[in-house]
C-alpha cells in the first residue's frame, strides 16, 4: 500500500507490473543452398543488359559501384523488354545470388 499525499489525501494502490513481453526470436539467416540464399556477390543474372551490354562477374565488380550510382545507367532485362530497371533492384537481385529467385522469371536462366 503506498500513501499520496496532495489535496485529498487519497489512498491508492501500486499497479501490479506486467512482466515484459520477450522480443521475438529472429531465425537465422539462409545458408548458401537454401531456396532463398543469402545475398552474394558471386554471380550476375545472364538476363541483365547494361548499357545494352551483359556483364560477367569481373565486369560488374569493377564497374557496378560507378556505372549504378543513382538512376542514370540504362539497365534492362532480358526477360522483361521495354521495362527499366532501377539500379538498386539491380544491386539488390540482378548482382547477387538472389538473380536465382527473381519474381520475374519463369524457370531459373
Amino acid at each position: 500500500m503506498q500513501r499520496i499525499y496532495g489535496k485529498s489525501y487519497l489512498t491508492s494502490r501500486l499497479e501490479v507490473h506486467k512482466p515484459i513481453a520477450s522480443l521475438p526470436t529472429v531465425a537465422a539467416l539462409p545458408g548458401p543452398n537454401s531456396p532463398t540464399p543469402r545475398r552474394r556477390r558471386t554471380i550476375v543474372c545472364s538476363n541483365l543488359l547494361v548499357e545494352g551490354e551483359s556483364w560477367d562477374l569481373e565486369t560488374a565488380r569493377a564497374r557496378m559501384k560507378e556505372t549504378l550510382k543513382g538512376d542514370k545507367a540504362d539497365l534492362r532485362c532480358k526477360k522483361r523488354p521495354g521495362v527499366l530497371i532501377r539500379a538498386d533492384w539491380a544491386l539488390d537481385v540482378c548482382l547477387s545470388s538472389w538473380c536465382r529467385n527473381c519474381p520475374f522469371l519463369d524457370s531459373g536462366h
